[in-house]
C-alpha cells in the first residue's frame, strides 16, 4: 500500500510498525524519496503526554545523561471478539512488532542507536496465536548505555512502568505519572492529572499535516521507523538462534517478512 501510494504521488502516514522487515522498510523509504513525497511513521508513544514529558525532562539536562532504561509492559491480551488478524504472525509479526515496537522506539528516542541485542521469547498462555506471548529484550546502545524490555500479553495484572538511570539522578514512571530526583535534590512528582490531555495521536497527525502543508521534514521519518523495525528483527533473530545479534543487520530473518 505504501509503495502504491508513493507511485501515485501521495504523502504517506504509516502506522507502526513501519513494516515487518528492514528490507520492506528500505523499499518504502526509496519509493518515497523517488516520488518526492513525505513518509512519516506513527510511533505515537513519543506524543503521549507522559512520554513527551519524560523526553522533556531528559532533554533539560537536570538528570544528566541517561545510561540505563528499563520498561515493563504486560497485559492480558485480546478478547474473543477481537479481529482474527491480531492472532497471526504473518499479519502482525509477533508481540514485539504488534505491541512493543512502541517501547523499543521510545528507548532509541531516549538513548540513541542500538549496537547489540539479545532476546528470549515464549508462548505460555495464548494457544490461539501462532507467536510468542512473552518476550524479554536486552539492548546495548552505541553510547555504552543499557536497555531492557519485558513485554507480553500473558499477565493477569496489567502493568506499564519504566525506570531510567542518569548521571545526576533517576526517573521512574507508571500509571500514576512520573517521579524523578537528582542525587542531591528532593524528589519531584508529576501526576498524570498534571499532564496535557490532548491525545497523542492528535498531535502526531497534526505534525504530519503540517509537514505536508508547510514543506517541513516529517518528525518521525522512515529512517526512524526503520530503526525500530531493525531492533525488533534483531530481537527475533536472537531468540531464534540463542545468540546476541549485532547491528546493523545482515541477511533476512526467519521470523520476519
Amino acid at each position: 500500500m505504501a509503495l502504491a501510494s508513493a507511485r501515485a504521488g501521495k504523502h504517506i502516514f504509516c502506522e507502526k510498525p513501519m513494516a515487518l522487515s528492514v528490507a520492506s522498510c528500505d523499499r518504502m523509504i526509496a519509493a518515497a524519496e523517488d516520488a518526492g513525497v513525505k513518509l512519516m511513521v506513527g510511533q505515537v508513544l513519543r506524543y503521549i503526554p507522559r512520554f513527551a514529558k519524560i523526553k522533556e525532562i531528559v532533554d533539560s539536562g537536570v538528570l544528566g545523561g541517561p545510561f540505563a532504561i528499563s520498561i515493563v509492559r504486560m497485559g492480558r491480551g485480546w478478547g474473543a471478539a477481537d479481529v482474527h488478524w491480531r492472532r497471526r504472525r504473518d499479519m502482525v509479526g509477533g508481540v514485539l512488532f504488534e505491541v512493543s515496537v512502541h517501547e523499543l522506539d521510545f528507548m532509541c528516542y531516549i538513548m540513541g542507536e542500538v549496537e547489540r541485542v539479545a532476546a528470549f521469547t515464549g508462548r505460555y498462555i495464548h494457544r490461539d496465536i501462532d507467536y510468542e506471548d512473552t518476550a524479554q529484550v536486552l539492548l546495548r546502545f552505541r553510547n555504552g548505555g543499557l536497555g531492557s524490555l519485558v513485554a507480553g500479553v500473558s499477565s493477569a495484572i496489567g502493568v506499564y512502568e519504566g525506570k531510567m538511570l542518569c548521571g545526576k539522578g533517576s526517573l521512574f514512571w507508571g500509571w500514576d505519572g512520573i517521579r524523578y530526583r537528582t542525587f542531591e535534590g528532593e524528589e519531584v512528582r508529576v501526576g498524570e492529572d498534571e499532564l496535557p490531555t490532548e491525545p497523542g495521536v492528535h498531535r502526531e497527525l497534526r505534525e504530519f499535516v503540517e509537514a505536508v502543508r508547510e514543506g517541513k521534514p516529517a518528525t518521525i521519518p522512515g529512517e526512524e521507523g526503520r530503526r525500530a523495525v531493525e531492533v525488533v528483527e534483531a530481537a527475533y533473530r536472537s531468540a531464534e538462534t540463542g545468540r546476541e545479534v549485532s547491528l546493523p543487520l545482515e541477511g533476512p530473518c526467519g521470523s520476519c517478512r
